[in-house]
């Protein structure tokens, strides 16, 4: 993942908790994570022994300790994930109250996500092995579930709905090294109401809930592509120079797409509106793709709209297939094909090739552009 700065260097933190800190983060970066982790806790304990935490470590004492508690999550999440999960969880109480402000909202919106996160993939191992389900963090679904619609009714309910925080006093020093700062995962700071949307419609999704989901997908997709202030331009919309961003159109065709995949799951009856979803989709991304230069500051921006139209594309012949409409199917999926050739997917040229190959074998199509 990628790490955001929250502090400078070492010397913004008491001497009783700094060498601790700095031999935790240096045993992290050499892969080092039980190390690391030990050193963590102890910086942990001292942190919360401080017989004046104000005067120690500032106003902003309660989310300096929370970043240390998160950094040794962070670190089990590598060995021990039971663990990992339960230091999250002291980490979110910590925080969690009707006073928060909005970095402290952020920062538990970002926790409870990643709670829900490890939790599925703990129940997953408690199915695996029943015996150890006492060792492992969430009770059941209800639990995991509770996570993240927590999550997503506290955004919602947020100021302000686009993103909960990017506090400036948390951002560290680029030229100071990686090995003498404190650091936090992504899902920290900068929360997103249409990712922590996108994630729990997600979850919904896996768990056959696509009552829960689809308003979820419209919600993001709604948020990202607001209607107000744009005009026709087809069954598309021509946005103007405050419009969405082209990152953000990329960003709700694949929402499209989801959705996509999310109606035609629920039967035959809703194919049609599923490919509706899919197809309007792949017009936006490609129109967004059409905006941009070949200019290295457009790379990001390029590279989600060519992955999107890359996933689009193949989504679009899967809902072709099943609509028996072959033909069309093959040239989706050839053009699945063609974009993840071009952008190194490689998990999407098999999938497209072995789609191909199916359509083939039963159809006895001619020979296909099918090349490496």
């Amino acid at each position: 993942m990628v790490l955001y700065d929250m502090y400078s260097t070492f010397n913004t933190w008491p001497k009783e908790i700094r060498q601790d800190l700095r031999v935790a983060v240096r045993a992290k970066h050499t892969g080092d994570y039980r190390t690391s982790a030990a050193y963590f806790q102890k910086a942990y304990g001292t942190a919360i022994s401080l017989s004046d935490p104000v005067a120690s470590l500032g106003q902003d004492h309660i989310m300096k300790i929370n970043a240390i508690s998160l950094s040794l999550a962070d670190a089990l999440e590598n060995y021990d994930l039971p663990a990992a999960y339960s230091v999250y969880e002291t980490a979110l109480a910590d925080l969690r109250s009707d006073a928060m402000g909005t970095s402290e909202r952020a920062r538990a919106v970002g926790i409870a996500i990643k709670l829900g996160d490890i939790g599925e993939r703990l129940l997953k191992l408690q199915a695996i092995n029943p015996s150890k389900a006492a060792q492992y963090g969430p009770e059941d679904d209800a639990e995991v579930e509770e996570y993240y619609n927590w999550a997503v009714t506290t955004i919602l309910k947020a100021a302000n709905p686009t993103a909960l925080a990017k506090p400036d006093e948390v951002k560290g020093d680029k030229e100071t090294p990686p090995t003498e700062q404190l650091v936090l995962q992504n899902f920290v700071d900068g929360v997103e109401l249409t990712s922590v949307m996108e994630i729990v419609a997600d979850y919904y999704r896996r768990r056959g809930r696509p009552d829960y989901a689809a308003p979820l997908y419209l919600h993001a997709i709604s948020t990202l592509l607001p209607v107000t202030g744009a005009k026709p331009e087809g069954n598309l919309f021509q946005f103007g120079t405050q419009g969405p961003s082209v990152r953000d159109r990329c960003i709700a065709a694949t929402l499209m797409n989801n959705l996509a995949s999310l109606l035609a799951s629920t039967g035959m009856t809703n194919l049609n509106q599923g490919k509706a979803w899919a197809e309007k989709g792949r017009q936006i991304a490609q129109k967004a793709a059409d905006e941009l230069s070949p200019r290295p500051s457009d790379r990001d921006q390029r590279a989600e709209c060519e992955t999107a139209l890359a996933v689009i594309s193949f989504n679009l012949g899967m809902l072709n297939e099943l609509s028996k409409d072959s033909d069309l199917a093959y040239q989706n999926y050839e053009e699945a094909l063609r974009r993840s050739q071009a952008i190194g997917m490689i998990e999407g040229v098999h999938e497209a090739r072995d789609a191909i190959k199916r359509l083939k074998s039963s159809s006895a199509k001619p020979n296909s552009n099918d090349r490496g």
